[in-house]
């Protein structure tokens, strides 16, 4: 059997991992406690002052651990907002100022231009999607931040075409042909 611990020390041990900003560890063992008692005042204070700091702490590890969201403007708006609440933080906390230096870092680079060219046969009529109508041409440059976009050629007497299209950061200088060659008969 396993040997029972004094209260103090289980106390004392959840205490650490707040230091440590182990935020969604504590707030587990913050639950346990009241799981088995809600009226520890200890548990119920310990976690009240974890809960936020453990949700913007898991927020920001799911967007560093997958920074291709950033290529979303809502996502991109989403992470600024995580940085100001990061940045209100009171306290010393290197391990969160460490995830939100990353993630500014990240941001700044999903936030540059990259070069995209359109090419097309002059007679195409050409738009991209959230972007806007470009008309017939022969050779376009675009500056898109990183992100999906849908580029739609569209011609009279011809099949319209959709070409999707991802800009990644720092991959310039990407061609995307948008011509309709197919003729409707």
């Amino acid at each position: 059997q396993g040997e029972e611990r004094n209260p103090d020390e289980v106390n004392a041990d959840i205490l650490l991992l707040e230091p440590a900003e182990k935020w969604g560890e504590a707030l587990l063992r913050y639950d346990a406690l009241l799981a088995r008692d809600q009226t520890l005042g200890f548990a119920r204070a310990g976690r009240a002052r974890v809960v936020p700091r453990a949700q913007l702490a898991r927020r920001l590890e799911a967007l560093l651990g997958n920074p291709a969201r950033l290529s979303a403007p809502e996502v991109r708006r989403e992470a600024t907002r995580l940085l100001a609440e990061a940045g209100n933080v009171q306290g010393d906390a290197p391990v969160l100022r460490a995830q939100a230096d990353e993630l500014r870092s990240t941001l700044q680079i999903y936030e540059q231009p990259v070069l995209a060219v359109l090419q097309s046969d002059g007679a195409t009529l050409v738009s991209v999607q959230r972007v806007g109508n470009f008309g017939a041409f022969t050779r376009r440059e675009l500056q898109l931040r990183p992100g999906r976009y849908v580029a739609i050629g569209s011609r009279p007497g011809f099949r319209d075409v959709r070409r999707e299209f991802t800009i990644t950061p720092g991959a310039g200088g990407m061609i995307i042909e948008v011509r309709c060659t197919e003729a409707i008969s």
